[in-house]
């Protein structure tokens, strides 16, 4: 629609156009793709957005996900900070810091414009990321140095959810996942709006009990040694039991799969589409860097290289590919442009593999350590 506007026009926008460029200094330029977006939004999606609300519910509440996500925030609201995944350090958040971002997460829904609502996740976490900045340089006397960073925020997002009570973050994560310009989602808002989902599926497999090996990661790479009651939030209280299998029932019909109670025996959804640990060697120093880096199911390898080089700033990402390193530390597979690392990753897991990816030089030979996936 936007191609036939700028070669066919329609009414006098052409003339709308050349007026514009009259008023351009020599270093500016239109963006007539942003601005016609912005138009197309609000003259199609906006008439449409209680529509394509309802027909989400109702998908959701078909397949039962909306319950699955619903009933364990509000289980995981009778959690502590710690016991989903956020560092000490971290705690607690300002009460006027909170306001902010549960008003930025309010405008969020209420937006009719993806682009909108994209801005308002994007501006809870420059909130976030301004205030620890400004509360870390007042305590740098304090033996805790290390500052917010991308490994805290896919536990803090969960964080935030089940304190502020999103219900509707699936559907309004899927809604800017859906109707957002490809051009948007190649940058910071594609990894943001993919740790989005990553934390909706770590919430809805909370008390899967495949799911300890996930959070145990979170907690492991995070630095923090309250491991035991992360592992606290994945077993069921007597008074839950029944809700359990409710969640259980649903899931099933989601065709999740059964549960095991071996960890390796069957990989939950949130190991299907919460995240991915990747190694990242730096050569000058000969060690290796753990991340947790936020990979939606549905994203290939191609798309996930394109993430962490814009993420961990990688100068020459050209050079750079995906691995997969197999359990004896000397065969690394690269991986295909169009392959899905999360499905790859899954059946792995499901077959008692080890899964290890690496992000590292085309042309580099290591021998990679003995180490848990």
């Amino acid at each position: 629609m936007k191609n036939y506007l700028m070669k066919n026009g329609e009414g006098d926008f052409l003339q709308v156009v050349q007026n514009e460029r009259s008023r351009l200094r020599p270093n500016q330029f239109l963006n007539i793709d942003a601005i016609l977006e912005v138009s197309l939004q609000k003259l199609i999606i906006k008439p449409l957005k209680n529509f394509i609300y309802e027909l989400f519910i109702r998908n959701h509440t078909m397949s039962g996900s909306l319950k699955i996500l619903s009933t364990n925030i509000k289980l995981a609201q009778n959690k502590s900070a710690e016991e989903l995944g956020i560092r000490s350090e971290l705690m607690p958040i300002e009460p006027k810091i909170m306001a902010e971002i549960q008003k930025n997460l309010r405008r969020l829904q209420q937006s009719y414009s993806p682009i909108k609502k994209l801005e308002h996740l994007l501006k809870c976490v420059t909130i976030l990321n301004g205030y620890y900045r400004d509360r870390f340089q007042k305590c740098q006397q304090s033996k805790h140095r290390r500052s917010f960073s991308g490994d805290d925020l896919l536990p803090m997002f969960v964080y935030l959810i089940v304190s502020c009570g999103v219900i509707s973050a699936e559907i309004e994560s899927e809604y800017m996942l859906g109707l957002l310009h490809p051009s948007i989602m190649n940058g910071d808002g594609s990894y943001y709006l993919t740790v989005l989902s990553s934390a909706i599926q770590v919430l809805k497999t909370m008390y899967a009990g495949d799911n300890s090996r996930q959070l145990e990661d979170i907690i492991t790479l995070n630095g923090s040694h309250s491991k035991q009651s992360m592992i606290s939030v994945l077993q069921p209280k007597p008074s839950e039991a029944k809700l359990r299998g409710q969640i259980n029932g649903s899931a099933s019909a989601l065709k999740i799969g059964s549960q095991s109670s071996s960890p390796l025996a069957l990989p939950s959804i949130a190991n299907l589409q919460a995240y991915m640990k990747i190694m990242i060697p730096n050569e000058l120093t000969s060690s290796i860097t753990s991340k947790i880096v936020p990979v939606r199911y549905n994203m290939t390898t191609k798309e996930v290289c394109r993430m962490i080089a814009h993420t961990f700033r990688v100068s020459n990402p050209e050079d750079h590919a995906l691995y997969r390193i197999k359990e004896n530390g000397l065969e690394e597979i690269q991986m295909l442009d169009n392959d899905f690392p999360q499905v790859i990753k899954s059946e792995l897991l499901a077959r008692g593999e080890t899964a290890m990816f690496a992000y590292k030089r085309c042309d580099a030979k290591f021998v990679w350590p003995i180490t848990n996936p």
